[in-house]
């Protein structure tokens, strides 16, 4: 017996060490990702009628390439007759006319881990900002968190990883707003 409480404390320690071991990993291997937490208000139907910005925040996440997915281009609307770009709104193209075609399945997912400290819940949205040299507008891939998935040891969760499926839904303007300006501030920053 007196074998098996020391193996038990061992583990807590091994635990412990090997999980700050994969944060580091996954901290230095990451890319830098806006979270947005959004608190969705649905009717009696199950239709959603509204949705708040509840958190905006940047964290590190190892996501997968890319390949052959749809694509949104931010776009920045400037009143008539402003050539100052520190005002006026952003857009993000639809994605709605891709959901909508029966030939063409975009539900494939996607495993995208993080470190086990940050607040990640399921209908999160993730936005990945890509800076393409060649392309005028920025594109953003906006990723939705449907599950959450951990890997434990004997004692405590060890990583954290969710699988995110594309979303297809328009943006609404206000929420277009705060990705255009996470992204401008991310960008400017230079993370």
């Amino acid at each position: 017996m007196r074998g098996r409480d020391f193996q038990s404390r061992l583990d807590i320690k091994h635990s412990i060490i090997k999980r700050k071991i994969l944060n580091n990993q996954v901290e230095l291997a990451g890319n830098t990702t806006d979270i947005i937490r959004l608190t969705v208000k649905r009717n009696d139907e199950g239709d959603i009628e509204s949705r708040i910005v509840s958190k905006a925040d940047v964290i590190n996440v190892i996501i997968p390439n890319f390949k052959e997915v749809p694509i949104r281009k931010l776009k920045r609307n400037l009143p008539d007759g402003h050539i100052d770009e520190t005002v006026g709104s952003y857009t993000i193209t639809s994605l709605t006319g891709i959901a909508s075609e029966d030939d063409t399945n975009y539900s494939e997912a996607f495993k995208v881990y993080f470190p086990h400290n940050v607040d990640l819940n399921k209908e999160d949205y993730l936005i990945h900002v890509f800076l393409d040299p060649d392309v005028e507008d920025p594109i953003v891939i906006v990723l939705k968190v449907s599950e959450l998935l951990g890997t434990f040891t004997h004692s405590m969760l060890l990583w954290e990883s969710a699988i995110c499926t594309l979303d297809v839904e328009n943006i609404p303007p206000k929420l277009a707003n705060v990705i255009g300006s996470m992204a401008e501030r991310r960008l400017h920053i230079k993370f």
